[in-house]
């Protein structure tokens, strides 16, 4: 027992003793339920802001020690389409022990047929360890700390150490801003214009200082040689 931010989770794994509709109901309803969970970006731009980009979410899953179906009208993904109809299928695969497993690819429902004692459990076993990696990169790096910082505003400051700036500007709309430029450790003079990474927020264009020679000691601006260079 325990709780757990929802970006630290890859699969969600119910257990059922016997499945049968009632209880593939409600291990749907519990994968929709987590389903509608948000999740913190995992991703920043270099001035330490929160970027937009897609996710898998968690994986829900069933694992049942029996079934009630009998014979060989039903298999457990027709029963499971025929209760989730034209909703999304929020449980992504289904196994029971010993009779059959099925995932979902996104457009259909594969089975597994067995041909030995346990392959379907290997195969289920299998499902999970091939995915769950991918399921993670796609989370990137959640700052999980901001669970636990309260809910309030930063109001004071002070000053550590001085930070070169540079002014940049958008070739399209004219927007300016100050950047701290990333160029890694390395010492290093350029000469000419520094581009920013990423685009205008406002219309999309190209932002660039002015030219200038820019010198960077272990990564750090340390000189004003360009007029386009302050000291904040």
């Amino acid at each position: 027992m325990g709780i757990f931010p929802i970006e630290s989770v890859l699969y969600t794994i119910e257990v059922k003793t016997t499945l049968n509709a009632t209880e593939l109901t409600a291990a749907h309803e519990s994968a929709k339920s987590i389903a509608k969970f948000g999740y913190l970006a995992g991703l920043l731009d270099e001035f330490g802001n929160e970027k937009n980009h897609p996710i898998e979410k968690a994986r829900s899953v069933v694992f049942a020690l029996g079934s009630n179906l009998s014979g060989k009208r039903l298999n457990e993904a027709q029963r499971y389409k025929s209760l989730y109809k034209e909703e999304p299928a929020h449980l992504r695969a289904i196994c029971v022990a010993g009779k059959e497993y099925w995932y979902d690819n996104g457009e259909h429902w594969i089975g597994f047929q067995s041909r030995d004692e346990y392959d379907d459990i290997l195969a289920f076993i299998g499902g999970v360890t091939n995915t769950y990696k991918n399921v993670s990169r796609s989370r990137h790096e959640p700052l999980l700390g901001n669970y636990v910082v309260p809910n309030t505003t930063f109001l004071l400051s002070a000053e550590s150490r001085k930070v070169v700036r540079i002014k940049i500007i958008c070739d399209g709309c004219g927007k300016e801003e100050m950047i701290k430029p990333n160029v890694g450790k390395m010492n290093i003079v350029v000469n000419g214009s520094i581009i920013n990474s990423e685009p205008c927020p406002d219309c999309g264009g190209k932002m660039s200082s002015k030219e200038g020679a820019y010198k960077f000691t272990q990564g750090e601006l340390v000189n004003d040689i360009s007029d386009s260079v302050s000291v904040e």
